[in-house]
């Protein structure tokens, strides 16, 4: 399946983006209970990532008051909205911005937008005397949350 570009479609691109955050939620909590911990970060990261992405489409309005430049992007020839941008590639240094935004949906959003990417620097550094635990408690809590939904 392609992923849409969310300024050509942005209902097939939510779409999109929804079933690939399951899948990769999925994958995730398969390689948490295998004890792939690092491998299952990075996935638990990634379907927060197209999470934030997907429904991003629905404040496309309100994050275009945060990013209002035009951008270039490869393959066309005029400029798109910054916050099209961002949605579609959802960089990780944009990542906190947009949940403080999204933040009007629920305030958690933020939140969870920074355990997400404490578990996108433990699968990258590994385990610390500080972070282990409560890494691997947040992969506990949102698998828990999520095979229960």
């Amino acid at each position: 399946m392609e992923l849409g570009k969310p300024w050509i479609n942005l209902g097939e691109y939510r779409r999109t983006r929804l079933m690939e955050a399951r899948y990769e939620a999925e994958i995730a909590i398969r390689m948490l209970g295998e004890g792939l911990s690092r491998n299952a970060t990075g996935k638990a990261f990634q379907a927060w990532k197209s999470f934030l992405a997907a429904i991003s489409t629905g404040m496309i309005n309100e994050l275009s008051k945060v990013y209002r430049r035009k951008v270039r992007v490869r393959g066309l020839k005029e400029r798109i909205n910054e916050a099209l941008y961002v949605v579609a590639f959802m960089p990780m240094t944009r990542v906190f911005e947009v949940s403080k935004v999204l933040a009007a949906l629920s305030p958690m959003i933020p939140y969870l937008t920074l355990a997400s990417l404490e578990l996108h620097r433990y699968q990258y550094n590994g385990p610390d005397r500080e972070g282990y635990s409560a890494c691997l408690g947040v992969m506990m809590t949102l698998g828990s949350s999520y095979a229960s939904s």
